[in-house]
């Protein structure tokens, strides 16, 4: 009797921890995930393109989405922009502040908004 229960105690204890390694290893994969698409390396050369056709070049190549408020971004201003095996966060970093915009990102998705104003100094 005492066998069955000792038995019992050893299939239950080896069941939460299977759960919590099972939980953790899939948190850690989400968080890996969520940098993939500003991580991913790029080559990107254009002259002189409108913003939002910048954002659809750099979305096929890296399949990053981008959501944005035309009002708030332009779309029609020009870019020029020259990145060879560059991370689409290090090319982000550089156009966005340029034209007054910063981004949110989540997983492989990055949202565009106004920058914040500086403040007067």
């Amino acid at each position: 009797m005492k066998k069955k229960s000792l038995t019992l105690v050893i299939m239950r204890i080896t069941l939460v921890y299977a759960t919590i390694i099972f939980s953790l290893g899939t948190s850690f994969a989400n968080n890996v995930n969520a940098q993939v698409g500003l991580d991913k390396q790029i080559t990107l050369k254009v002259a002189n393109n409108e913003f939002s056709d910048v954002l659809n070049t750099i979305q096929k190549l890296s399949g990053v989405k981008f959501a944005y408020s035309s009002a708030i971004i332009q779309p029609s201003r020009k870019i020029t922009i020259s990145a060879n095996n560059r991370t689409v966060e290090s090319i982000l970093n550089e156009i966005l502040p340029q034209l007054n915009l910063t981004y949110d990102a989540s997983g492989t998705s990055v949202i565009i908004t106004s920058a914040p104003a500086k403040p007067a100094v």
